[in-house]
């Protein structure tokens, strides 16, 4: 794809900037249809961030780590490498599980438990090192505009219990969560 000197062709600089555009509004777009799900779970969660605004940084990143978007990425070895005593000769593809290691108790203490308070700090949900997420500070900052505004005006969310929760399946950027879902909120009043 990369021609020897860097430069991208037209066809791949389109093709790249789709890609981006495309991964960026999927991911994004998950990441608030899981805000609304952990929201409708976690129903005290609305007014502790409405009495406390910060708290919807510390709920973005728990959320990112606890139902991330990506839930694996696969790479390919540019040279032979030794993980665990596994010898992976040069051009192996390998996959890497965010979600598995965002789970892992090593890291976080009761992992599969939801908690704002937590230190979420490693965590995968926007990747990591040179493959972090170009878009992360967008999708952040989006993510959070849009639960501090739920926040101001609702005081609840529920899950419809008449129309189940459609998955994303099949897509190549390996997503996962809501595709469509429908909740029931309660406005504030005054």
């Amino acid at each position: 794809m990369w021609k020897d000197e860097g430069i991208l062709t037209e066809r791949e600089a389109v093709e790249l900037c789709s890609f981006v555009f495309i991964a960026g509004h999927d991911t994004t777009t998950i990441l608030i249809a899981n805000a609304f799900r952990m929201l409708s779970e976690h129903p005290g969660l609305l007014a502790r961030i409405r009495g406390n605004e910060e708290d919807a940084g510390r709920f973005v990143e728990e959320l990112a780590r606890y139902r991330g978007t990506v839930q694996r990425a696969s790479r390919i070895t540019t040279e032979e490498v030794t993980v665990s005593g596994v010898t992976l000769p040069k051009g192996a593809v390998v996959r890497l599980l965010n979600a598995a290691a965002n789970r892992d108790p090593g890291k976080f203490a009761d992992p599969d438990t939801f908690d704002i308070d937590r230190t979420t700090d490693g965590h995968f949900g926007f990747g990591a090192g040179v493959h972090s997420c170009a878009g992360a500070p967008l999708a952040r900052m989006e993510t959070i505009a849009t639960t501090l505004q739920l926040a101001r005006k609702l005081t609840s969310i529920t899950l419809d219990p008449d129309r189940p929760i459609d998955y994303v399946r099949g897509n190549n950027l390996t997503n996962s969560g809501p595709a469509r879902m429908y909740v029931r909120v309660e406005a504030r009043h005054g």
